[in-house]
């Protein structure tokens, strides 16, 4: 009964078999590297997003302080001449 059993079609894989490894170990590493290397892209840019957002974010509130600053001190200046 077990005789009959079609193995299926013969894949060729470059890599080794490992000590312990069965015959489909080598195609499940290939996968995983590519999925391993999507995760590493897809991780950098969503953190260049947020870096980029927090640059932008300080920006944008760090010349909003420098601009009130300045009002004060031209206020000062004008009420104030020595």
């Amino acid at each position: 009964m077990l005789d009959n059993l079609d193995p299926g079609p013969r894949i060729k894989v470059r890599g080794k078999l490992r000590r312990g490894d069965e015959p489909g170990a080598i195609l499940m590493r290939t996968k995983r590297k590519g999925q391993t290397a999507i995760e590493y892209l897809l991780v950098t840019v969503s953190l260049l997003f947020v870096f980029v957002m927090m640059y932008r974010s300080l920006q944008w509130y760090l010349s909003g302080q420098f601009t009130k600053g300045g009002i004060i001190i031209l206020k000062m200046y004008k009420e104030d001449p020595w």
